[in-house]
């Protein structure tokens, strides 16, 4: 009887089981993909005085690999057996439009510009995704805006790309 259930408990997770391992080896090829991209095209990985522009996408793609080895050893070793084997309806809700927004921000930059974009993620996800009253999301939006043009377009002089509106 004991074997029986286990049989079935192995049987309800299966299907994380391999979607696991089909992220993991998705993941792991976008990493690569970022680091060959940065090795093989014209990114420097140190300038003069600081890191160059292609550190961070070499970072990003190292730790993504790291990442999706970690959850292949995980699931490799059964710690990836939850109760529900997929997420809610409203998480996946969230999920997608948290894409959307983030996408479609991205695609706007250089038509609005760095900063009206990044408002808007902030802006949008706190009212849609959220739920914050729309004056208290502007209020958060507004603030972490001007906290990263400050440290970064001021404090670093790094500039940000400009849209039509000037900023």
């Amino acid at each position: 009887m004991r074997e029986k259930k286990i049989g079935e408990k192995q049987r309800q997770h299966r299907p994380l089981k391999i979607t696991n391992y089909i992220f993991a080896v998705f993941f792991f090829g976008i990493g690569a993909l970022m680091d060959g991209i940065v090795l093989t095209e014209n990114y420097t990985i140190q300038g003069e005085y600081a890191p160059g522009t292609g550190f961070f996408p070499l970072v990003v793609g190292v730790l993504i690999m790291l990442a999706s080895v970690l959850i292949a050893i995980q699931t490799s070793k059964g710690e990836y057996e939850t109760k529900k084997a997929y997420p809610e309806r409203k998480k996946i809700i969230h999920m997608t439009a948290f894409s959307a927004i983030v996408i479609v921000s991205l695609l706007l930059t250089e038509l609005l510009g760095l900063t009206i974009s990044l408002f808007l993620i902030f802006a949008l996800i706190m009212t849609v995704i959220y739920r914050y009253s729309w004056w208290y999301s502007l209020l958060v939006s507004v603030v972490s805006t001007g906290i990263i043009y400050g440290v970064f377009a001021i404090g670093f002089s790094i500039r940000f790309p400009v849209g039509i509106f000037g900023f």
